[in-house]
């Protein structure tokens, strides 16, 4: 390939090339589709050419890696969720990143499920961090911007152990004169 050319539908620029290595670098790489392409447009294809996939095995991953500590900040992971054959073929993928500090260790931030699930592991900002922030507090407890969401969820409320409601479902209305009169004729 020279560089800076078009072959395959795949533009290249910067290419290098490591003899006898599995991995090719770019600096930038485009995928292009023409009128000849399928309607969907391009598309980056990744294929595992393992026929005997256990539950737990990466399928594929996109990786980010710095030169600073020569270490992978980032990823996506496509993970099975099972033993794959002709039938079956779960798989989940996991987003993980490396959060600020001298730990610099990676962790899993956000997982989509093989059953389409959706797991946050922190909190959810709705616009940007001052403005709506959703988290869980403990199993079973969210709050929103540090506000207890109220639910009709029994929680032990005294020390005896007597489990209330916390919320139950409740309605204020003010009545008029003329409905106060009509109550025995007209439920409100």
């Amino acid at each position: 390939f020279a560089i800076g050319t078009m072959h395959n539908n795949v533009f290249m620029r910067q290419m290098h090339m490591d003899r006898g290595s599995k991995g090719t670098n770019f600096r930038f790489l485009g995928v292009l589709a023409d009128s000849s392409d399928s309607t969907d447009g391009p598309y980056l294809y990744f294929q595992n050419l393992d026929t005997s996939v256990v539950d737990g095995q990466v399928l594929s991953r996109i990786l980010v890696k710095d030169a600073d500590r020569d270490a992978i900040t980032s990823r996506i992971n496509w993970v099975a969720t099972e033993d794959h054959d002709s039938d079956s073929g779960g798989t989940k993928i996991d987003f993980i990143v490396t959060p600020n500090g001298n730990s610099q260790s990676e962790t899993t931030a956000m997982t989509i499920g093989q059953d389409s699930s959706l797991t946050v592991n922190g909190t959810i900002e709705l616009g940007h961090e001052s403005d709506t922030t959703i988290s869980r507090t403990e199993a079973g407890v969210v709050k929103i911007e540090g506000d207890l969401i109220v639910t009709t969820k029994t929680t032990t409320l005294t020390s005896a152990g007597d489990d209330q409601p916390v919320a139950t479902k409740i309605g204020r209305r003010t009545l008029t004169t003329a409905e106060c009169n009509a109550l025995h004729t007209t439920p409100i």
